[in-house]
């Protein structure tokens, strides 16, 4: 089963933040694939890395040069997102979070 990408947020230090269908959110390590160089060190420039896309048709990513990154292996090879970070996360991004909790935090 394809489990395709909803969303991603390019992040500094070459990490990608991934919001799946499945409901999973993970982060993406690019820089293991950077340093290997190739058509990869093409994004290692932060104005192409942070044009991250999602591919429409296929939910996998895509950068300017058609750099893409299969979802199946996104998701393989990211890690599970800190609990504490996507409680800041919804705090930060939901306010009637804010409102619940009366926390404000920035990420």
């Amino acid at each position: 089963m394809m489990n395709r990408i909803v969303k991603a947020t390019p992040l500094p230090d070459h990490n990608v933040l991934l919001f799946f269908e499945s409901g999973h959110v993970k982060l993406l390590d690019m820089k293991p694939y950077i340093e290997k160089g190739g058509v990869w060190a093409e994004i290692d420039d932060w104005q192409v890395f942070s044009q991250v896309a999602v591919q429409q048709d296929l939910g996998g990513l895509e950068w300017p040069g058609e750099i893409d990154f299969c979802p199946e292996t996104a998701f393989e090879v990211s890690n599970p997102v800190p609990s504490a970070l996507l409680r800041d996360l919804t705090v930060t991004y939901s306010p009637r979070m804010k409102e619940e909790t009366g926390l404000d935090q920035t990420v």
